[in-house]
């Protein structure tokens, strides 16, 4: 994949694409976060969803529904972000958590701590064997 400036042509000819181009190897989490996206109920949608109940499209139910699933999406992103936020202030402070989430986040480690993982269960294992045979 090739790095392509927002004003280079894309694949729709020669006009630019119109959104910037993604750098490539990112781990996303600024788009998962939707940062500066607000999920919420416009006035528009409220008066067309209530215009659908009154001609009989879709129920109370669905009505009350979409809008609490709204709230609670809308709730639920927030704590993500402050979370997130949380997060990055306390690994810009402090190394250790900083390279702790390195460290658990590489892709190169991932096979390393599995393997780590295993052995620890292989040698807990006869513990665990051991009190299931004492129970019997």
């Amino acid at each position: 994949m090739t790095y392509r400036p927002a004003t280079a042509p894309c694949h729709l000819g020669s006009r630019p694409c119109g959104a910037p181009a993604a750098a490539p190897n990112t781990s996303g989490t600024a788009q998962g976060l939707n940062v500066g996206h607000s999920p919420a109920l416009s006035m528009e949608t409220l008066s067309s969803r209530a215009m659908a109940v009154q001609r009989g499209q879709i129920g109370v139910p669905y009505f009350g529904l979409s809008i609490a699933a709204t709230a609670a999406r809308r709730v639920v992103g927030k704590a993500r972000e402050q979370t997130f936020s949380r997060l990055l202030d306390r690994a810009l402070l402090n190394p250790a958590i900083a390279a702790a989430l390195l460290k658990e986040n590489n892709p190169a480690n991932r096979p390393a701590m599995r393997r780590k993982e295993q052995l620890w269960l292989g040698n807990e294992s006869s513990t665990f064997i051991d009190l299931l045979e004492d129970e019997e």
